[in-house]
């Protein structure tokens, strides 16, 4: 692994909220790719679910398909590398989201998997808008940092949930009714600003930016 890349890596993941956003972008920037993906596999379920993006869209945060959808993640389940320099003069592209990923302008792409010891539990993904040579060496060096990105990466039903308060709880429970904070500080008989002020820490417990995310973060987890 390049010690640069080490080193801009190791901050994004242990800093502030949305550690695997950052690492996506440090990513993108490092490698000049167009898109940067990072999934979480169960490989026993023969599903992938996309984590954290940057650069160009595709398919967004939250997005779960199963990995025989895409050459991608049915190949990094396996625990293998996958990696094309030009989609175009493929044999192998032809999966159902990979004609989505042509359709979207990317003309390369690779994807190497993230493990924990034997186990694949994830994936980091290359796009590129034009054919690159130099994208088996990008992939290659992927599997360096890919240790890094881990534990980031287990599944939720192995990870360890965030311990929420019971107001905490009381403020997830009515973001996943769909109310407004003016309207939770009325239903819980406190003040508009201090409903905020838990769905801040409820946000940051949850690594998410938005109502939306901590919703189906928590459905992720088993809290709602």
């Amino acid at each position: 692994m390049p010690p640069a890349l080490g080193a801009a890596l190791a901050p994004a993941l242990t800093t502030g909220p949305g550690p695997l956003r950052r690492a996506a972008a440090v990513l993108r920037a490092a490698f000049g790719m167009d898109r940067v993906s990072l999934a979480r596999i169960d490989a026993a379920a023969g599903r992938f679910e996309i984590v954290a993006t940057d650069g160009a869209e595709l398919l967004a945060p939250g997005c779960e398909l199963p990995v025989a959808t895409c050459t991608y993640f049915l190949t990094t389940a396996c625990g293998e590398e996958f990696v094309e320099c030009d989609f175009a003069r493929s044999r192998t592209f032809d999966l159902p989201l990979d004609g989505v990923v042509e359709a979207a302008g990317f003309r390369a792409g690779g994807s190497a998997p993230v493990r924990i010891g034997d186990r694949t539990v994830g994936a980091i993904s290359f796009s590129h808008g034009a054919p690159r040579p130099g994208m088996r060496e990008a992939v290659h060096d992927l599997e360096a940092i890919a240790p890094m990105l881990a534990p980031q990466l287990v599944p939720c039903a192995d990870a360890p949930g965030p311990r929420l308060s019971p107001r905490e709880r009381e403020v997830l429970a009515a973001l996943e009714a769909g109310l407004r904070f003016k309207q939770i500080a009325r239903d819980l008989g406190i003040s508009e600003a201090t409903a905020k002020t838990h769905g801040r820490h409820l946000f940051r417990k949850l690594d998410v930016t938005s109502r939306a995310e901590a919703v189906h973060a928590a459905r992720g987890l088993g809290i709602v």
